[in-house]
């Protein structure tokens, strides 16, 4: 019997982003009817056409646990926890409709809180022969979204492209009207032009994770990090940028070792490895392992490093596949215009930081995880520096708005989801351990790549449209056409000769490399390597140690296109490189963002003038997708940042603190350069100095043979440009042998 259940685990406001859009998409797989938009697997707006009658290619178990509501209702909720901070969780309530025990009458957004404390202290259950006193603080409103899932429950069809505009720009101005002040308060006309309606369309954000979320949570879920007095670090959620740091009272939370010595506090009040994690794990049959994402570039990545090494000692043999999502720019931006305010001395300070919590969440989490698998969010669409993008991997992503997280995190998250399907398949063509034993043969290559193309390029329509049209017509003698056109002569003659050559398998495949490699992105690397370096980039993708590569499309007819592309593409045979397709589109609910241009209902490119072009009105309903998982040469950029990093801090005369490191007190003293500073987990200049050691052994394992380009990260004289490597590497990649 092969093993089933996954648990997931999500650490911060953008890997909750991620996970969110991870959920939407598990629930848009139910095939089944129901009344609730939960996870009992409702759709709520018909997003799968497919025949009903087969059998689903996704096993719900694998994702989701069966249960009972408060008043006996089945339920089927995810298999997750959800750390967050109070303020980060939005209008999520922790007893939602499936596990709320009362209700309080006429609750609904209109009603005054105060008469809702009133309700609630009156109520049968909180009273002992006396009224109780109930002090509560002001809920966070729902959006518009959460409130059109509520009518869709109710039956009301509000499945509409103009009502989704409307969402997304009552969301930019009323909808965001009296939430917190640090959200976004744009303002839109009452009566928007379609001008207009773009325009809010581009600004408007969903405030919160929860504002997007589709299902429902089990209470265990929901793990509230510090109460109402922590606070989240400043640009590490969908609200404005980083700001002036205006001291409210609460506690910031934003440095590496605050969130891994949050951890013993946590436990200490709330048990959640006994009382949570493992009320989930005993539900399973057989455990696949765990699945995280963590944000690594504040506090989230030292507790999330901290319960990694808790569920490591706790199921030893359990498999742990972690991703580490890192959001915010990690060098501050220079303005001429600058006085050198306090804006500017935070987003320094801030940049510092994320710098420094992602080189130890690097170090960390590459060592306690089975497999460690960094995310880094594109900030630009462009692929030649300087230049605005035309083609590549952003051709189809023309509304996309890279600094919201709730575009990012789409992204991010269906090349995740798809990465990772095999694990969910029905037929299991792979599970967690499978996969991580495949991409870790070596045994020390524990640092993996996702990367991939959304949508896929490859179809088999445009494959033999591209056929036809590739050789040059022949022409047609008049007397011929004449007696064409009254029954006589070879029609199939005349066709074959306008229609030219066929193209072999061989060369289609060749062709649809070329278009994966247009078209592929690496999530795992920072801009600097994207853009600059994209030719070693695809050369590691090229050529990777390890890979396994999911291609999904809902035409059978594009089985052999896209797997013999990718085969051409990604140069690497069974056991160590691995191509799977599955009948099941990435499915696009209402709640993705209306990030394509140019594509139709199924996701096929038009052009931009048809109707599903750039200017016209359709909404892809699901889209092909192509993604991987890979361990790869270019693992070094991101080792090399880390260094770097590390080096400036053991070096420099600034003060540990400065990085997030000990505490002030033992900083205080200008240029403290003494190794007293050793009061937290990391242990001052001497712990940096093993954390150093191992990123240099981790460099030595992913640079091998590679060219000697230390001078793009240290300074030295090494290759300087893609023209030079590729003339470099020329003959490697013909000579290239296992």
């Amino acid at each position: 019997m092969s093993q089933r259940e996954i648990i997931y685990l999500s650490f911060g406001p953008y890997a909750n982003h991620i996970a969110t859009h991870f959920w939407n998409q598990q629930q848009s797989y139910f095939t089944y009817g129901g009344n609730d938009h939960g996870g009992d697997g409702n759709d709520h707006d018909g997003d799968d056409d497919r025949d009903h009658d087969n059998d689903p290619l996704i096993d719900h178990d694998a994702s989701f646990k069966a249960g009972k509501g408060a008043h006996g209702q089945d339920t089927y909720s995810p298999r997750t926890l959800i750390f967050e901070t109070q303020q980060e969780l939005g209008s999520l309530r922790k007893l939602n409709p499936l596990y709320q025990s009362f209700h309080l009458d006429g609750h609904d957004e209109g009603q005054d809180h105060n008469e809702l404390l009133r309700q609630l202290a009156s109520h049968p259950v909180a009273t002992w022969n006396s009224p109780a006193q109930v002090h509560g603080s002001q809920p966070v409103p729902k959006s518009r979204y959460q409130k059109r899932l509520e009518l869709e429950d109710q039956g009301y069809d509000y499945d509409s492209e103009e009502d989704d505009d409307e969402d997304e720009a009552d969301d930019a101005d009323g909808g965001n009207a009296d939430r917190p002040a640090d959200a976004d308060q744009g303002g839109a006309s009452a009566t928007p032009t379609p001008a207009s309606k773009q325009t809010a369309r581009h600004a408007a954000r969903f405030r919160f994770w929860s504002d997007h979320s589709r299902v429902y949570y089990h209470p265990k879920s929901l793990i509230t990090v510090g109460g109402q007095l922590m606070a989240p670090m400043l640009g590490s959620y969908n609200g404005d940028g980083d700001g002036d740091d205006v001291q409210d009272g609460r506690t910031r939370f934003e440095r590496f070792e605050q969130g891994h010595a949050f951890f013993k506090q946590l436990e200490r009040e709330s048990d959640t490895l006994d009382d949570n994690l493992r009320w989930f794990a005993e539900d399973s049959d057989l455990l696949q392992g765990f699945q995280h994402v963590v944000n690594t570039s504040d506090a989230f990545g030292g507790l999330g490093t901290a319960y990694v090494d808790a569920i490591h000692d706790d199921f030893p043999k359990a498999t742990q596949l972690v991703f580490g999502a890192a959001w915010g720019a990690e060098a501050a931006a220079r303005d001429d215009n600058d006085d050198g305010g306090s804006g500017a001395a935070t987003a320094a300070r801030l940049a510092r930081l994320r710098r420094m919590n992602n080189a130890l969440a690097l170090a960390s989490l590459a060592e306690s995880s089975a497999l460690f698998v960094p995310l880094r969010a594109p900030t630009s669409t462009e692929t030649t520096p300087g230049l605005p993008q035309k083609g590549g991997w952003a051709e189809h992503l023309g509304r996309i708005d890279l600094a919201d997280m709730h575009h990012a995190s789409a992204l991010v998250s269906a090349h995740l989801e798809t990465a990772t399907l095999g694990s969910r398949l029905r037929s299991r063509p792979e599970s967690i351990a499978s996969l991580v034993s495949r991409l870790n043969w070596r045994r020390d290559t524990k640092i993996a790549h996702l990367g991939g193309c959304m949508p896929c390029p490859i179809s088999s329509s445009s494959s033999s449209a591209s056929s036809s049209s590739s050789a040059p017509a022949q022409p047609l003698d008049p007397i011929e056409a004449l007696l064409a056109s009254r029954g006589y002569g070879s029609r199939d003659r005349d066709r074959g000769r306008a229609r030219g050559p066929t193209e072999s398998m061989a060369e289609r495949a060749a062709r649809g490399a070329k278009q994966l490699e247009a078209g592929w992105i690496d999530l795992s690397v920072d801009d600097d390597a994207r853009v600059r370096r994209r030719d070693r980039v695809l050369h590691g993708v090229r050529r990777p140690y390890a890979a396994s590569v999911m291609a999904r499309d809902d035409d059978a007819d594009n089985v052999r296109p896209i797997l013999g592309a990718v085969d051409a593409f990604v140069k690497l045979r069974e056991p160590l490189g691995q191509g799977l397709y599955t009948m099941q589109p990435y499915n696009l609910p209402t709640s993705f963002p209306r990030i394509f241009t140019s594509l139709d209902a199924s996701g096929r490119a038009t052009t931009a003038a048809g109707p599903g072009g750039a200017g016209g009105s359709t909404r892809p309903r699901s889209v092909p997708v192509v993604s991987s998982l890979s361990t790869v040469s270019t693992t070094r950029f991101l080792l090399r940042r880390a260094r770097q990093t590390l080096s400036e801090a053991i070096g420099g005369h600034d003060p540990l603190f400065t990085y997030g490191l000990g505490s002030p007190s033992s900083a205080a003293g200008a240029g403290a350069a003494s190794n007293d500073e050793n009061d937290g987990v990391v242990g001052g200049r001497d712990g940096l100095k093993e954390i150093r050691e191992r990123i240099e052994d981790l460099l030595a394992v992913y640079t091998g043979d590679e060219p000697a380009d230390d001078a793009d990260e240290d300074g030295g004289e090494g290759v300087g440009t893609d023209e030079e490597y590729e003339m470099q590497t020329r003959q490697e990649d013909e000579e290239w042998d296992l």
